[in-house]
C-alpha cells in the first residue's frame, strides 16, 4: 500500500485564497501578481454588490407610494451608476514577468499556459491542449491563470 508524502491543505476564509497544487508551483510572478488579483477579486465583488442594491432599491422603488418613491429610487439609480462606475475602473492585470496586459490573447492559453493558441476573432479562440473554448463576449468565460503573451503562471486559482 502507498500513501501519498505530501498534502495540502487550504483555509478559506471570506476572500477566494490562491491554493497551491504540486502541479503548478508558486513561482516568482505569482507571488507578484498576487495584490493585482486580490484587488481586482475586491473591485469586482464592490462592483457586483453595489450592481445588485441599485436594482433592488429600483425595483422596489415602483412597488411603494408616490411619497416613497422618490426615498428609494434615486439611491437606486444613483447605486446603478456607482456599479458601472467601479467596472469602467477595474484594475488592470499587468504580468509581472513581461509587463503586459493579461486581459487580451497572444500565443499562450490563459487557461493552462500551453503554447500554441491561435486567436480567432470571427470564430472565437479554442485551445488545442485544454480544448477551452475562450470568446471575446461582454464578459470572460474563462479564468487567467497563465499570461498569454510570456506564458508565465499568474494565479493558481485564476482570476
Amino acid at each position: 500500500m502507498k500513501f501519498k508524502k505530501s498534502f495540502n491543505v487550504s483555509i478559506r476564509l471570506g476572500g477566494a485564497a490562491a491554493q497551491e497544487t504540486a502541479a503548478a508551483p508558486a513561482s516568482d510572478s505569482a507571488v507578484g501578481f498576487q495584490p493585482a488579483a486580490s484587488r481586482y477579486r475586491r473591485h469586482l465583488g464592490r462592483f457586483v454588490l453595489v450592481g445588485i442594491a441599485g436594482f433592488f432599491l429600483s425595483c422596489l422603488s415602483l412597488l411603494v407610494s408616490d411619497k416613497l418613491f422618490p426615498w428609494l429610487a434615486y439611491p437606486g439609480v444613483a447605486l446603478v451608476a456607482l456599479s458601472l462606475i467601479i467596472f469602467f475602473t477595474l484594475p488592470s492585470l499587468i504580468c509581472p514577468a513581461c509587463g503586459r496586459s493579461a486581459d487580451g490573447f497572444d500565443r499562450y492559453c490563459p487557461c493552462c499556459g500551453a503554447a500554441g493558441l491561435e486567436p480567432k476573432p470571427f470564430l472565437g479562440t479554442r485551445c488545442n491542449a485544454c480544448g477551452k473554448a475562450m470568446g471575446r463576449y461582454k464578459y470572460r468565460n474563462y479564468k487567467i491563470r497563465f499570461c498569454t503573451h510570456c506564458g508565465a503562471l499568474l494565479d493558481t486559482a485564476g482570476v
